[in-house]
C-alpha cells in the first residue's frame, strides 16, 4: 500500500485544520516550527522514509526545502496536499498523481 513504505507521516498542519478536516491514521502532527528544529537537532532517521504533508502542499514543500538543508534525502511530501488527497481517496488519489508525472 502507498502509505506503508512510509516509516513516519507527519502532518504539518495546525489543530484546528485536523479538528474541521481530519487526518491521516497514524499520522503525527509536528508544527513546521518544530519540524526544522527536529531536523536542526538531527532528531529523525536520516535513513527512514518520511512523509510529510499539509492543507495544500505549501508547507509540505518548505518541509522538503529545509530537509534537504539538513542532509535528509528520504522525505517526501503528500503532493498538492490533503485537501486533494481528502476529497478523492487514497485509490484514487495514487492513480491521479501517477497520471501527472
Amino acid at each position: 500500500m502507498y502509505l506503508l513504505k512510509y516509516k513516519k507521516i507527519i502532518d504539518l498542519r495546525n489543530t484546528s485544520e485536523i479538528l474541521k478536516y481530519g487526518k491521516i491514521p497514524n499520522s503525527k502532527n509536528i508544527k513546521i516550527e518544530d519540524f526544522k528544529t527536529l531536523l536542526q537537532n538531527g532528531e529523525l532517521n536520516k535513513n527512514d522514509k518520511i512523509l510529510v504533508y499539509c492543507w495544500s502542499g505549501l508547507r509540505s514543500n518548505y518541509a522538503i526545502y529545509l530537509s534537504k538543508l539538513y542532509g535528509y534525502n528520504n522525505i517526501e511530501d503528500l503532493q498538492y496536499g490533503f485537501k486533494i488527497f481528502s476529497k478523492i481517496g487514497l485509490k484514487k488519489y495514487k492513480e491521479w498523481i501517477q497520471q501527472k508525472f
